[in-house]
């Protein structure tokens, strides 16, 4: 008879045995593969927290003769560590039917600043506090445009009336979305010109400022994925695009936010460290006292013959036939229970988390637990496989 046969044989005859073995494993299975679930839905929320950061590298034009341009634009669209860009382009505009607010100009004609961003919301004076939005909406769609309140009352302009501009190469028409006021308007002295005054500056979204012939970008602001390469990828995009450019970067929210993340993904980790020593402790006392049990066995088939390693063959057998089915049957339970925790843990102060079932952690913990039992068996059986058989024998019988 093989050891594989012994091996099942022993499994069937001592069930009682082999059904505690079984319940062990499957109980620590569950729990590791719980943990492991929470450790990378926690990765996962830590990861989007450092998106979400806003951890930015800011590329703004120095030189007269060196501009960003479409291609600059492109060549960083190819940098892995960002994950989304910020464009502002600027372009000066006649105003055709209604008047700018005039400053110190000797011409007589008028002009407005038209300012378009890719997201008004999240890199223009806006978000700085320098404007603040008193009306309506921000220009989120094409053609829409967000103008000062008094440049709006001084035209008798309401929201949704329809501008038009006249550009040298263009004529282009904008729906008005919002007013909005910084507060020092009344502060201008009469030397501003009105190209440079507050009220003559139109805030749109991107497409439009190049529609109507905007042909550089004043800035560009490229977010990064992760907060702690932030340095780097300002040193590739200053080797990128080279030299003639402002390169600077701001992270200030991540740096409030920093500690904090730090210290959860420790805890996290802590808490699944735990769980796998305690795991593994807990089956290695089990297998220890399993295993004292069965010297005069060991040394009987010493004895017959069959070769230690043989009979090693036949323990390991044993434990990681019963521990793959466990396994198995871990992976089945702990997938039905997932919505169950998912919502238990998505009620925790209005916190989302979503675990999700990952096989790969089931081959995960089916491969490292193999190697650690196997370990813990040899660990185990080596005083038994040195002793002589007469000494182990005696021992038993005393």
């Amino acid at each position: 008879m093989n050891f594989v046969k012994r091996a099942m044989c022993y499994v069937r005859r001592k069930s009682g045995k082999s059904v505690l073995l079984f319940f062990l494993f499957l109980v620590a299975d569950i729990t590791i593969l719980g943990t492991l679930a929470i450790l990378d839905t926690s990765s996962g929320i830590n990861d989007e927290i450092r998106r979400q950061t806003n951890a930015k590298v800011v590329i703004e034009n120095l030189e007269v003769n060196r501009s960003l341009t479409e291609q600059d634009y492109r060549k960083l669209l190819d940098i892995a560590s960002i994950n989304s860009m910020n464009r502002m382009a600027k372009c000066i505009l006649y105003p055709n039917g209604f008047a700018p607010i005039t400053g110190a100009d000797e011409n007589e004609i008028g002009q407005v600043c038209l300012i378009g961003f890719d997201d008004m919301e999240k890199d223009s004076p806006f978000t700085e506090n320098v404007c603040r939005l008193v009306a309506g909406e921000f220009a989120k769609d094409e053609n829409e445009i967000v103008i000062n309140q008094h440049l709006a009352e001084q035209n008798q302009i309401e929201i949704g009336d329809e501008l038009c501009f006249i550009s040298e190469n263009e004529n282009g028409s904008a729906r008005v979305t919002g007013f909005y006021l910084t507060g020092n308007e009344r502060k201008q002295t009469e030397n501003v010109l009105t190209i440079n005054r507050i009220e003559n500056q139109i805030y749109t979204n991107l497409s439009f400022a190049v529609e109507m012939g905007a042909e550089r970008y004043e800035k560009i602001i490229a977010y990064v994925n992760n907060p702690e390469q932030l340095s780097e990828t300002a040193d590739v995009i200053g080797n990128t695009l080279g030299e003639g450019l402002g390169i600077s970067t701001q992270d200030t929210m991540y740096q409030k936010m920093k500690f904090s993340i730090m210290q959860i993904e420790r805890v996290t980790k802590l808490v699944f460290g735990l769980t796998v020593m305690t795991s593994i402790f807990v089956v290695g006392m089990l297998l220890c006292m399993w295993m004292r049990n069965r010297k005069v066995e060991i040394a009987v088939f010493i004895s017959l013959g069959i070769p230690k390693l043989e009979v090693f063959l036949q323990m390991m057998t044993e434990i990681v036939c019963i521990y793959s089915l466990s396994c198995m049957m871990s992976a089945g339970v702990f997938r039905a229970i997932i919505p169950f925790l998912s919502e238990l843990m998505g009620g925790m102060d209005g916190v989302r988390m979503n675990l999700v079932f990952s096989m790969r952690n089931v081959w995960k913990v089916w491969g490292i637990g193999v190697i650690v039992l196997i370990l813990i068996t040899l660990i185990v059986m080596l005083p038994c496989l040195t002793k002589k058989i007469k000494d182990t024998l005696s021992e038993m019988e005393g």
